[in-house]
């Protein structure tokens, strides 16, 4: 079993897959992560093909106790982004 696992991690270490061709919305807030040598993408352009990447920015989008704030302008986005 331990040589299975060992195996099966390896390969895993090795694999790099070729990046998606579909369309990716991508959404950041305020609250993702920002800071000198870290991408606003946080890497899916690593992971994504160019071309089929689209970043927006909302300034939040949260429902608390059935208050919703940002969510219209995030649906908005996402109906835009699926031609709807």
């Amino acid at each position: 079993q331990e040589q299975f696992i060992s195996l099966v991690s390896r390969l895993r270490d090795r694999y790099r897959p070729q990046p998606a061709t579909f369309p990716v919305l991508h959404i950041v807030t305020d609250a993702t992560p920002r800071a000198r040598g870290f991408p606003e993408s946080i890497g899916w352009e690593d992971v994504i093909a160019p071309g089929y990447l689209k970043t927006v920015r909302v300034a939040e989008a949260t429902v608390v106790k059935g208050k919703k704030t940002g969510i219209e302008d995030m649906a908005r986005h996402i109906q835009s982004f699926a031609g709807a």
